[in-house]
């Protein structure tokens, strides 16, 4: 784990609107000096409510109300959810002593089920940086 995995990174209010990255929040959840770094922006909605994308990989889910957030501009088509460590899958990966994020279809199956973590929130792609670069736009440079 480096300095910024599990932290959360906000947008510089500089940034222009039509921004990908427009008044964001993002956690961290993978910060090494050799690999980048990864993260899945929060506060974005997809317009995709939990309901659709559950039906999409042939999952039952009723609540009609939540969405699935953008979790970044990479990986569009990855699915990512970020919860609390109370539950894990057959992939998940502990990210600090509060958070985990997990990948596969087994989630859409438990949480169709019932079977869900305190805390949830899935994502549709990742933000991601190549080593260096995060430091970089940080600094500004």
């Amino acid at each position: 784990m480096n300095k910024r995995t599990g932290k959360i990174l906000i947008a510089h209010p500089n940034i222009p609107e039509y921004h990908w990255f427009y008044k964001s929040v993002i956690f961290i959840y993978s910060d090494r000096s050799n690999q980048g770094s990864m993260g899945l922006m929060l506060n974005t909605k997809s317009g995709v409510t939990l309901k659709e994308l559950f039906e999409y990989k042939d999952f039952l889910y009723n609540d009609n109300k939540n969405q699935v957030r953008l979790g970044g501009p990479v990986s569009s088509s990855a699915i990512v959810m970020l919860h609390s460590n109370d539950w894990k899958s057959t992939n998940t990966m502990q990210v600090n002593q509060n958070f985990s994020i997990t990948s596969n279809l087994d989630m859409f199956q438990r949480l169709s089920n019932d079977d869900n973590p305190k805390f949830w929130r899935i994502m549709m792609g990742i933000c991601s940086w190549a080593p260096g670069q995060l430091d970089m736009e940080i600094n500004g440079d």
